[in-house]
């Protein structure tokens, strides 16, 4: 397994060289109000002081006369967990000059309009990348289209998933079956290596990696040909070394597209899933599921293809802590996907 990575990045607050923590306008000839211009360090230091809500709140709530300097993504790459892009507020991204330029976007560039729920995912992917690269990088019209696209990709997939709720029949997938595939009870098992036919979207047999693969497939942001090189990968990873579990760590390598995080309902600070993002109790082998990117009850949301917690062999939604105890595991490891 790939191990996570800490970044530990001093802080970036950006702020003009000619204006001062406390520089004040003067007013106008007409007596209008006095226009406080706020930097991007002051907002970081009032962040760091008062809180991430309380800073939400001031940024949706500012008077006219206050006008507020917005801020940079690469502003919040520091070692604050409430910076982490699972916990950024929706009003603190929208006060930086990424997400603005997603919104600037629409149209003409880049064909269709760019929504606002997407250019908020691809804000959350680009923080969550700054954070985790080792080193800082400039953020181009090219960075800001690469994870829009990796939004869109994902957020379909997740939506695809979504929709199979109350569908699909949940099936184990073991060594034998990979062995002989042609006998498994998993219908993509034997689409993927022993030539049998697409599962039926609504009856088809699979397990929980395989409900996420066919969700990507069927939101068109994973090929038929990509996944079954990934099987053939890993089928002859564990071939080779006669290790029954090189087929689906191989497969776990090769779906990890971001560094290892770790999610633990007992840290109220603890980092997050993000939408779209595969979310792994213990690997692979023991259960995967899909992170809706939304909490219910204070729970964090996932659809699962699994019959724990309810019992159901058919698609469901579920959150990661009540699939916790019934992987016999305490922290749920997350990351993104590689479509």
């Amino acid at each position: 397994m790939p191990a996570g990575m800490d970044v530990e990045a001093p802080e970036r607050a950006r702020s003009r060289p000619d204006a001062s923590p406390r520089e004040v306008r003067r007013p106008a000839d007409d007596g209008g109000p006095v226009p406080l211009v706020l930097s991007p360090a002051m907002m970081v230091r009032l962040q760091r002081s008062a809180g991430n809500a309380v800073v939400g709140t001031l940024v949706t709530r500012l008077p006219a006369a206050v006008a507020l300097q917005r801020a940079k993504l690469e502003d919040y790459v520091d070692n604050d967990p409430m910076h982490d892009a699972s916990r950024m507020t929706d009003a603190a991204i929208e006060a930086t000059d990424e997400y603005k330029a997603y919104l600037a976007m629409n149209p003409p560039v880049p064909l269709r309009p760019v929504l606002a729920e997407e250019a908020m995912q691809a804000c959350r992917l680009l923080l969550r990348n700054l954070r985790q690269a080792p080193g800082p990088f400039t953020v181009g019209t090219a960075e800001l289209e690469h994870f829009l696209d990796l939004a869109r990709g994902r957020g379909a997939a997740t939506t695809t998933a979504e929709a199979t709720v109350g569908k699909q029949n949940w099936v184990a997938v073991t060594p034998g079956d990979v062995s002989t595939p042609g006998a498994a009870d998993s219908d993509f098992l034997r689409w993927m290596l022993a030539g049998g036919n697409q599962p039926n979207v609504a009856t088809g047999k699979l397990n929980c990696w395989e409900m996420v693969l066919f969700s990507a497939y069927r939101a068109g942001s994973v090929s038929e040909k990509t996944m079954r090189d990934l099987y053939t990968t890993a089928r002859d990873a564990m071939t080779s070394s006669g290790d029954v579990m090189a087929f689906p760590r191989t497969l776990e390598r090769s779906l990890a597209s971001s560094a290892v995080q770790t999610y633990d309902p007992r840290k109220p600070d603890s980092a997050r899933p993000l939408r779209g993002d595969l979310v792994i109790f213990d690997e692979l082998a023991g259960h995967v599921a899909l992170a809706t990117g939304r909490m219910t009850g204070g729970r964090v949301e996932v659809i699962s293809h699994w019959p724990p917690p309810d019992g159901s062999h058919k698609v469901k939604t579920t959150t990661i802590e009540d699939l916790l105890p019934e992987a016999g595991v305490r922290v749920a490891k997350f990351w993104g996907p590689p479509w």
